[in-house]
Formats: structure tokens, sequence, C-alpha cells
């Protein structure tokens, strides 16, 4: 069975300083290719060897603009390590399958860097702007609080929830971390009215997967075999009470 599903993924250290956050949608994608792609994400966000190569492969981190648009993201959208926060969100970008894809799109702005653009700061507050600072908080301060009106009605949201031991103030790929990595999930109402708490659902794993029709290709054995990997990698689960907490 495919299915459309949302990830959220919130990076933050242990003092709760968020790092990075955004959202993914995924269209029509089979579930069991879903989880996987998911851990793929997971796992090269806490691969350092997968940050070698992004400021040395992508021209945009070489471009004039730059250090405008850094500016802007710690000014404006409160992210403490700039640098970090593109190179997280281009190592995702790097990482979903062809069915995903950011649910706020970025290029035009990553264009006008690439085109040594002067005054980014400028077009972000004319009036037929080219990206708004709205916009550009939910492409990469996406946090527990509002990530939900991003939300699409009918459509369910996997978390994934990064934890950095310490705070990170410079490059990413510059520090040896052990970061704690937790999922999350939450099922959708197919109606939007009030508040978001009350047509969300934080469930358990199992749950997540038996429910609203998820289970058409995945069984048992697969949601043993899953846990395990994610155990293996010392992933580990949002319980329904601490996700609620979290998401209220």
């Amino acid at each position: 069975m495919e299915l459309q599903t949302q990830l959220f993924i919130n990076f933050e250290d242990e003092k709760g300083q968020q790092i990075f956050g955004t959202v993914v949608n995924y269209d029509w994608i089979d579930e069991r290719k879903l989880l996987m792609n998911v851990l793929r994400i997971v796992l090269n966000l806490t691969d350092f060897e997968s940050y070698s190569d992004i400021q040395y492969g992508n021209e945009m981190f070489n471009a004039r603009g730059l250090e405008d648009f850094y500016s802007i993201l710690r000014n404006e959208c409160n992210l403490p390590s700039p640098t970090t926060a593109v190179e997280i969100r281009t190592n995702i970008i790097n990482n979903f399958f062809t069915e995903g894809e950011m649910n706020v799109d970025t290029s035009y702005l990553e264009t006008a860097i690439l085109k040594k653009d002067e005054g980014i700061h400028k077009k972000l507050c004319e009036h037929n702007r080219l990206f708004s600072i709205e916009s550009l908080k939910d492409a990469y301060a996406a946090n527990f609080s509002n990530f939900n009106h991003q939300w699409r009605i009918g459509e369910n949201f996997i978390i994934v929830n990064i934890t950095s031991p310490e705070s990170i103030n410079r490059s990413y790929y510059d520090f040896s971390l052990s970061s704690e990595i937790k999922l999350g999930f939450i099922l959708g109402s197919d109606y939007g009215e009030g508040l978001f708490a009350d047509f969300i659902t934080p469930v358990t794993f199992t749950d997540y997967i038996t429910r609203k029709g998820n289970c058409g290709s995945i069984d048992k054995t697969f949601i043993e075999g899953y846990k395990k990997i994610i155990n293996s990698y010392g992933i580990k689960m949002f319980s329904v009470s601490e996700l609620e907490e979290r998401i209220k």
C-alpha cells in the first residue's frame, strides 16, 4: 500500500536550543520504503563522513551572498550555527528518495545566492519578495510548537528528533558527537477544524503501522526486523506521553 506522509525533523542541543528543523513531504510512497528512507536520513544526519564533501561539492557554499543568508538565519530564525543548518538541510535533500520533497522549496533563494545577487535581506522584505521570512523559518527552523501549520489534512507524521550532547556553534562536521535519536509517530485525521491537538493522535510505532490502513505491505516480520535495526543503532522511540508533551 502507498501512502502520503510527512516527516518532521528537529535537531537540538541538550539545553533545548534548536539547531535546525524542517518538514519533508512524501507522496504515494510504499510504507516499507518510507520507513527505510527515514532510517537512511537519520543515519546520514549522524554520520560525520556524510558531511565531509557537502561544502566542497556545492558551489552555494562559496557564493558571495552566503554571508547575507547566514545573517538572516542567525537573526531572523534564531539559529546559532547557520553553516550547520545549511549543511543539515543539504544532507537531508541528498538522502531522501524520489517520492520525497522539502515542504518549503528554497531553490529560488539558493539560485539568488549562486547568481551572487546583492542584498538578499532587502529582497526578502520587498513587496514582491523572493522568499518570505516566515517561509524561511518553516524551511530551517520548524519546531515542535509550530510544525503543525505545515500539516496537510488527512496525512500522518513521522517525527525525528536528534539531540546533540553539546552546543554547535560552527560546522557540524567539526564535531565528534554522540547524539540521541528518537522517532515518534502521529496519526492525522481527515478533518482540520479546531486545535491541532484535537485532530492528531500520537501513537506507538506498532499502532502507527496497524491503524488507519498503514499495514498493507508490512507484516510482523518487517516490524520486528525494523525494531532490531533501529535498536542496533541506539535509536529510541518517543512514548505516547512524551510526544503529547512535546507537541502540546
